[in-house]
Order: structure tokens, then C-alpha cells, then sequence
């Protein structure tokens, strides 16, 4: 309980702190809804605006990282970036940070690909809550998602994966359908947003909520459970 308690201490003040003079917004979604490049255009629109876009991960990995890495190493490189995504936000005087994906679409990828007791799972879960207990990971003050028909989004693919080389396996329409609605259920749990890619003006409306990091924690460990 004293554990438990200091925990708590600890993720309160964080908190307060992140979010003392700072904003951050991130946008998730499945592949080829249109995140990159609205957030992108919302940033080149405001440049008179103190906002930084933060991008994703797959941008901040290297381009000659092995494919053929086993899942636990390949995550593991993933979530490693969450640390160079903080260490931009704490080293920049922005007001607005707009992040093109969040820690929770690791986590939901890990969702769709693993099973229940996987040793895969395992990993990526307890990494997660180890970021998050450790206060080396961006929890956003408002997740906003993307909810976007898969016709949509695989007629994107077909005209956009060779340049951007995006795997087929990302459109596969159950694993598709699977994130969607996991992105539903996020916002049921934690709060906050889900909008078609084309609704961009509804970024201006957006209610800005913190979430307390160790419901966040609870509920990566309660929904790894009930998820396979």
C-alpha cells in the first residue's frame, strides 16, 4: 500500500508538472487515415503559432532498422522511441505539441498481433508501465482518434504503399476493424475524441483532459487481459 500510495505521489506531480505550461494532442489511427498530413497542414496553417509537430515512430526509428527483427526487439525499438518523443517536448518552448501517434497505438498493435499470455504481450505491457511509472512517456492531455472507413483507407494503400512501403498486413481488414474498435473502447475508458479524417475543423473544439497515469497503467494491464 505504501508502494501504491508514493506511486500515486509521484504520477500527481508529474502531471502538474507536464502540463503546467504545455499542451500536447495526439492523433491516432489506423494506417492511411490522414493524421500525418493533417496534423501537418493544422501546423504549416498556424506557423505564426508557438506549435510543434512531434512525429511518429516508425519517422524516428532508422530507415535501415531489419524487418525481420523478432517482435519483441522490433517493439522494444518502438517503445524506445517514446523517449526521444519526451525529450523533444521537454527541449522545446512550443505552447501546442501535436503528436502524430501516441504510446497506444504500440499497444494496440501488440493487441492485434499477440496472444493473451504471449511472451510478446507480456514484454510490451510491462515496458509500457515502466515508461509510464519511470515518467519517461508522453501521456497526451487529449487522445483523439481517427475513425475511418476501411474502403477509404485501403484505397489510400493501393495508391500510396509503394512510395511509403506500408505493410499489407496493416490493412488487413480484421486486423483493421480490431484497432477501430479498440480506439473506441479507449475513449469510452480514458476520454477523449474520435473524428472522420475529413472533420478537420473540429481540432479547433478539441476539450483538453488530463488523465491520471495510473488509470492509465491499470487500464494497460486490465485490458491486455481481456483482450487476445
Amino acid at each position: 500500500m505504501e508502494l501504491v500510495e508514493q506511486l500515486k505521489k509521484l504520477t500527481l506531480e508529474w502531471k502538474e508538472y507536464m502540463h503546467k505550461n504545455t499542451t500536447v494532442i495526439s492523433i491516432d489511427g489506423n494506417v492511411n487515415a490522414g493524421k500525418t498530413s493533417l496534423l501537418k497542414a493544422i501546423v504549416f496553417m498556424n506557423n505564426l503559432l508557438n506549435i510543434k509537430y512531434v512525429p511518429e515512430h516508425t519517422d524516428l526509428l532508422d530507415p535501415n532498422i531489419e524487418e525481420s527483427l523478432s517482435f519483441i526487439m522490433l517493439q522494444e525499438k518502438y517503445l524506445n522511441t517514446e523517449l526521444v518523443k519526451y525529450d523533444i517536448i521537454n527541449n522545446s518552448s512550443a505552447d501546442l505539441f501535436l503528436m502524430d501517434r501516441s504510446f497506444i497505438s504500440i499497444f494496440a498493435h501488440t493487441l492485434a498481433t499477440t496472444s493473451r499470455i504471449s511472451k510478446e504481450r507480456i514484454f510490451v505491457v510491462n515496458k509500457l508501465c515502466e515508461l509510464i511509472e519511470s515518467k519517461r512517456i508522453i501521456i497526451p492531455n487529449c487522445f483523439v482518434f481517427f475513425d475511418v472507413k476501411y474502403e477509404v483507407c485501403i484505397n489510400r494503400y493501393n495508391n500510396n504503399h509503394k512510395a511509403k512501403g506500408t505493410s499489407l498486413d496493416l490493412v488487413d481488414p480484421i486486423y483493421f476493424n480490431f484497432l477501430q474498435n479498440f480506439y473506441r473502447e479507449w475513449v469510452k475508458l480514458v476520454g477523449g475524441h474520435m473524428i472522420s479524417s475529413h472533420d478537420e475543423f473540429q481540432i479547433d473544439n478539441l476539450r483538453y483532459t488530463s488523465y491520471d497515469r495510473l488509470l492509465i497503467i491499470d487500464l494497460i494491464e486490465n485490458i491486455s487481459k481481456v483482450n487476445s
